[in-house]
């Protein structure tokens, strides 16, 4: 996987259609089926495409989107594709384009990146002591990191952690490295999890359908908080001398319920983020 995650890399440094890559192009037909990637996302205007296995890289390449050029019957026709599954018969630098066709034809193409679009978060078979985590939205991901642990990737593209604390239930804190070098961190709901919390801080809040704010390549977040620490709802803050804003703790934090819980703070004042 790291010969592999350092080429696209650097070919995602440029957009222009330079040939990188040729080889054969296929059809088979599968568009949104999910493929070996076990994968939902799908950009506006992109085609899904299966790519050979020495190229797949055990699941590196799922997420990645590419844009290839081919002739037929001496018309070109170029597309842009996501990868989402495994073209096991193809050779190197072959493709197998996810929609009905017949023949063969020479293709050259090349990694791009993929469209900005909103993260989504997915959990399969997880647990508190075992969490199996899919990002998709956010292209190829080099590496991720949850509750400070080092995680696995598998072949179709989750990646794999197992906590013996067993405080993944809490709301895990995660980390998140793109091929593109972009980093974002996020708290998921425990409910992914099971949403057993035994011991250990939360770091979002039991059953919530979406998790705080995200911040990204380790910049502030934008409520407005900047001079207190912003509860889970977005809406609120509490001095920083609470320590941690919300929680079913709240009202025994230095400050008590009046600035430490968010719905007291909702209650009994009115007044900015920013002055607090």
């Amino acid at each position: 996987m790291a010969i592999l995650t350092s080429f696209v890399a650097a070919l995602l440094a440029t957009s222009s259609l330079v040939s990188s890559y040729s080889g054969d192009l296929t059809f088979y037909g599968g568009a949104g089926k999910k493929g070996s990637c076990s994968q939902n996302h799908v950009p506006p205007g992109f085609k899904t495409v299966a790519i050979n296995a020495p190229q797949y890289d055990d699941g590196a390449s799922c997420g990645s989107c590419l844009e290839g050029c081919y002739n037929k019957n001496g018309q070109t026709t170029c597309f842009k594709a996501i990868v989402d599954n495994l073209c096991p018969e193809c050779s190197y630098g072959d493709l197998d384009l996810g929609e009905s066709g017949d023949g063969r034809f020479d293709i050259d193409w090349n990694f791009t990146e993929c469209p900005k679009a909103d993260l989504k978060f997915s959990t399969e078979g997880s647990n508190q002591w075992y969490g199996k985590i899919k990002v998709e939205g956010g292209g190829p991901i080099q590496s991720m990191v949850v509750n400070g642990k080092t995680t696995s990737s598998t072949p179709d593209a989750f990646w794999v952690v197992d906590d013996g604390s067993g405080k993944l239930g809490c709301g895990p804190k995660v980390t998140v490295n793109f091929l593109s070098g972009r980093t974002i961190e996020k708290c998921l709901p425990g409910s992914l999890f099971g949403g057993s919390c035994e011991s250990g801080d939360r770091c979002s809040e039991e059953g919530r359908a979406e998790p705080p704010k995200m911040k990204e390549n380790g910049g502030e977040n934008n409520s407005g908080c900047s001079n207190g620490i912003l509860h889970a709802d977005g809406k609120t803050c509490c001095p920083k001398s609470c320590g941690e804003c919300g929680g079913a703790k709240c009202s025994s934090l230095p400050g008590g319920a009046l600035q430490c819980c968010g719905s007291q703070i909702s209650i009994n004042f009115n007044r900015s983020c920013e002055n607090n």
